[in-house]
């Protein structure tokens, strides 16, 4: 039967998706107040902007761990490359500022150099001063170009990087909303739609299905873990195209082992316990054939299914123990039923 676990409360408030967005727009931030040659300015900005990125990372890491602990090596490894990254921006934007400070003081002397050459009289002295000025300012600009192209060049380096933590991320968390086996909704997936749904304003109704096969542990132990799993990808396939015909809003998703949970949008609890008569009638007429097993069997299963019905001010934890409860009751009235939750 279902262990039901309270959930961590951990989030972040925002994707993994949306906060990589985020740090490449603090990144854009950064580039758009160095094109100014601000160096003031830039050493501002770049405070700031560095700040927030230190907050997405931790932000972006809090939102791993929340959902796959057992990753959390991998996303420790992410969180210190990100790091990284801001570590040498920040280097780079102070190195930056530096040199134009240094930049600045040497076209001030230049500036001042003006100044002197300005009081002399016409002649030789003159022109060689001017020319020697000249150059200073020449060679000062050059510098200021140079540093900000390689400025540039490291900012267009990191964007490149973060792009692509940023599709690592999103494939990775596309991964954990799907179940490898079963190729329907993880467990991960449901737990946040669980929490989407109980958080809106409970105007409209909706059900929920807890789903059991009955009889797995047989299925395993005689034909082993192969066949069992193979029978849980074949089931899992009847019941998403018999959802798909009866019920296409429905979200259907792996609870754990040989459980699933169907959540029902605008379903009262007499028409999910309909749908959910439906789909044990189909499941049970199906058969699977087991092609390499000694004889080539001819599987055949059945399901049981407590039915709950969502209420005011229910919990994620309140409507899965109700179904949780009518399921038990299924089991115990003999397997291969429906039952709902008692009103």
């Amino acid at each position: 039967m279902a262990t039901v676990l309270p959930g961590d409360g951990a989030g972040t408030g925002s994707s993994p998706r949306a906060l990589a967005g985020r740090m490449e727009q603090e990144i854009g931030t950064l580039a758009a107040a160095l094109s100014q040659r601000d160096a003031e300015g830039a050493e501002q900005t770049a405070s700031a902007c560095l700040e927030a990125l230190r907050r997405i990372c931790s932000s972006l890491r809090g939102f791993g761990l929340a959902h796959e602990p057992e990753r959390s090596e991998d996303l420790a490894r992410r969180e210190e490359e990100l790091k990284s990254i801001v570590i040498a921006i920040g280097e780079s934007i102070r190195a930056l500022a530096g040199s134009n400070r240094e930049v600045a003081a040497k076209v001030g002397s230049q500036l001042e150099e003006l100044d002197l050459i300005a009081g002399l009289p016409p002649g030789a002295e003159f022109v060689s001063r001017l020319r020697h000025a000249l150059v200073g300012v020449r060679e000062a600009a050059q510098e200021m170009d140079d540093r900000l192209e390689s400025m540039s060049d490291e900012l267009g380096k990191a964007h490149g990087r973060v792009a692509a933590l940023e599709k690592e991320v999103e494939e990775a968390s596309q991964k954990a909303l799907y179940d490898s086996l079963t190729r329907i909704h993880s467990r991960r997936a449901l737990d946040e739609q669980l929490e989407s749904i109980v958080s809106t304003d409970g105007s409209q109704p909706w059900s929920l299905l807890l789903l059991d096969i009955d009889h797995f542990k047989s299925v395993n132990d005689r034909y082993g873990h192969i066949v069992g799993d193979a029978l849980l990808f074949k089931l899992s396939r009847v019941i998403e195209d018999t959802l798909a015909r009866l019920a296409p809003a429905g979200f259907f998703g792996r609870y754990g082992g040989e459980e699933f949970i169907i959540l029902l949008p605008g379903a009262r609890l007499s028409g999910a316990g309909s749908l959910a008569d439906a789909i044990r009638d189909v499941v049970s007429a199906s058969r699977w054939q087991c092609r390499g097993i000694a004889a080539d069997p001819v599987l055949a299963t059945t399901i049981s299914i407590g039915v709950a019905e969502h209420r005011e001010g229910d919990t994620v934890a309140g409507i899965i123990e109700r179904a949780d409860e009518a399921l038990y009751r299924a089991k115990n009235g003999g397997r291969n039923r429906v039952c709902s939750e008692r009103v």
